[in-house]
């Protein structure tokens, strides 16, 4: 019965992790923000880098000013960038950064924890509320004890989570999971 249950999730996992390759949306453009140049070239009319590390956006214009000839100085404006967050590009040439407080998302994890013993933890992530993401997962020990609960975690670096869980076996446990 076990084994059954372990492979049914783990048939549920694969799906949820199809469904999120499929839809993907194109990020705008991705960059490290410590080594932007501290001037535009000729040619460009604006800068945008989605600094995912810092969870910043940083918008470049060139500097309206009574600068000599040749250099091309730029303002900078740092926008922060929550988690599910939409970037929007006004006919204006302003930048807006919307983002909703709750929702829903799937997010697959893959992670590694502790309750009673090592873990390792699969699952997936359905509801969130700003930086704490809520949703379901299987964990399994080296003795194939499979266990099924409900996870919250908080982002903490990128896509790195630490979670709080509790299983069917009246469990909690403790894991850090990477959002897959």
């Amino acid at each position: 019965m076990k084994k059954t249950i372990a492979i049914l999730s783990g048939i549920i996992v694969l799906l949820l992790l199809c469904l999120k390759r499929c839809n993907n949306e194109p990020t705008i453009l991705r960059g490290s923000a410590d080594h932007l140049p501290a001037q535009l070239p000729q040619n460009v009319v604006k800068r945008v880098v989605v600094d995912t590390a810092k969870r910043r956006l940083i918008v470049q214009v060139p500097r309206q000013s009574d600068a000599p000839a040749g250099t091309n100085s730029v303002d900078q404006q740092i926008l922060f960038l929550p988690p599910h967050a939409t970037i929007d590009f006004l006919k204006s040439g302003d930048v807006q950064v919307t983002a909703k407080p709750f929702g829903f998302a799937v997010d697959p994890f893959l992670g590694f924890g502790y309750a009673e013993r090592p873990r390792l933890f699969v699952g997936a992530q359905l509801l969130y509320f700003k930086y704490l993401d809520f949703g379901v997962f299987t964990s399994f020990d080296k003795t194939n004890d499979a266990r099924f609960g409900v996870e919250a975690s908080y982002n903490v670096w990128r896509s790195v989570d630490i979670g709080l869980g509790y299983d069917n076996h009246q469990h909690t446990s403790l894991f850090l999971t990477v959002k897959l």
